[in-house]
């Protein structure tokens, strides 16, 4: 129990932090603090740790995507259930469809989850949490934006709104670091100690820093709105789909258990920010949106106690 709380502790405690000085007058702009943060972090922090931790590995195995294409056929299963099943029988409007589902399975794992798995799991864990967070921004995203964009009269023909999805997926910079990552490790070259040390530095601030942004960010969140849109994800994203991606890499692909108990503590983790601004993007759900954020990081203080002890 008191190893389980040295894990989770220490990253509760940061976003606390950050959630109460976002209501302080030290942040009087306590959103616009948190996306200056999480800008640093998405665009500097992440890049240097996927380089660092898979720029100078081999390339990726098939063993490896293995891992990757089991929480994806669970999480996808979650996503179409949750947009054209559950969001409809919710009175959810149309083009809310895709932002209630990204809601339901895309997780914080840029921010609460670097933290958790490298103190979980170590460099290794967070090797395999890293090809996680790459294919969320390379597939969830698009589908997404054309599920949105689709559902307006003017969004022109579905190949289009496609085809532009893609090139705002393309232009996130953690799927640009992957693909650089990626391409350096398949040259075999390695990362010199010097580039390494470099890269330590803001690697290193990943975690801290994106944890206090989350705090940051929610301290302007209040629950509202219909709680049931909110009270929904929250259940499917912290029960359906952890256990979804159990079952799948547990009894369909055969991966080591580290590679399988990182892959399903990736899936406990609360709503993520992005589908915020999603939300906001479109003009849609903002409400429920931000309540499930709320609610589930709130939630998560409990079932990833539970989940840490069951994995680790």
């Amino acid at each position: 129990m008191i190893e389980n709380l040295i894990i989770i502790a220490p990253i509760f405690t940061i976003m606390l932090i950050g959630f109460f000085m976002g209501k302080t007058e030290i942040f009087p702009e306590g959103s616009g603090s948190a996306r200056a943060l999480t800008t640093f972090v998405w665009y500097v922090a992440i890049p240097a740790l996927l380089f660092k931790l898979l720029g100078n590995n081999a390339f990726p195995t098939l063993d490896e995507l293995q891992v990757v294409l089991g929480y994806y056929i669970a999480l996808y299963a979650l996503y179409f259930i949750s947009a054209f099943l559950i969001a409809p029988r919710l009175n959810i409007e149309k083009k809310g469809y895709g932002i209630f589902a990204f809601s339901c399975s895309f997780g914080n794992l840029g921010f609460i989850g670097i933290s958790l798995i490298q103190s979980a799991f170590g460099d290794e864990g967070l090797r395999i949490l890293l090809m996680l967070i790459s294919f969320h921004m390379i597939t969830l995203l698009p589908i997404t934006t054309f599920i949105s964009e689709i559902s307006k009269q003017e969004s022109g023909s579905p190949i289009l709104v496609l085809k532009r999805a893609i090139i705002h997926c393309l232009k996130n910079p953690v799927v640009i670091s992957l693909f650089i990552s990626l391409s350096w490790a398949a040259t075999g070259i390695g990362i010199s100690p010097l580039v390494m040390r470099i890269l330590d530095f803001p690697a290193g601030a990943a975690a801290p820093v994106g944890l206090f942004a989350v705090g940051l960010s929610l301290s302007r969140v209040k629950l509202r709105g219909d709680l049931v849109h909110a009270i929904v994800p929250v259940v499917l994203k912290l029960a359906f789909l952890p256990i979804a991606v159990y079952l799948m890499v547990t009894y369909v692909v055969e991966v080591p258990t580290l590679w399988a108990n990182t892959a399903v503590l990736a899936a406990c983790m609360p709503t993520g920010m992005a589908s915020y601004s999603i939300a906001e993007q479109y003009s849609t759900g903002t409400k429920a949106v931000a309540s499930t954020i709320m609610l589930g990081t709130l939630v998560s203080t409990i079932t990833l106690m539970i989940a840490v002890s069951l994995l680790v």
